[in-house]
């Protein structure tokens, strides 16, 4: 993805229109996930201030009680244990 001098990070890329009930749904997530997707862009941020190359990994895997745990590889594994909502089949 090539961004011009006017664009700035991050650049809103629009999603599909969805009803109330999965914008309800995105606000819970970020609450939920918030200290996960502070350390992707934490880690996204390492990465391009970096004098080299690397790769990151995101693995998601489903636990007991409605929980996920995301790994994060980045030549360290950070992990998470993320809720998730009651009855949205998350």
């Amino acid at each position: 993805m090539n961004l011009t001098p006017t664009e700035t990070w991050p650049r809103h890329i629009p999603t599909r229109e969805r009803g109330n009930e999965d914008n309800m749904m995105t606000k819970q997530t970020e609450n939920y996930a918030a200290p996960v997707k502070s350390k992707l862009l934490e880690l996204l941020d390492d990465m391009l201030h970096h004098d080299g190359f690397g790769d990151i990994r995101v693995e998601v895997k489903i636990l007991k009680r409605r929980q996920k745990e995301v790994i994060l590889h980045c030549g360290k594994q950070y992990r998470f244990v993320v809720d998730t909502m009651e009855g949205t089949g998350a």
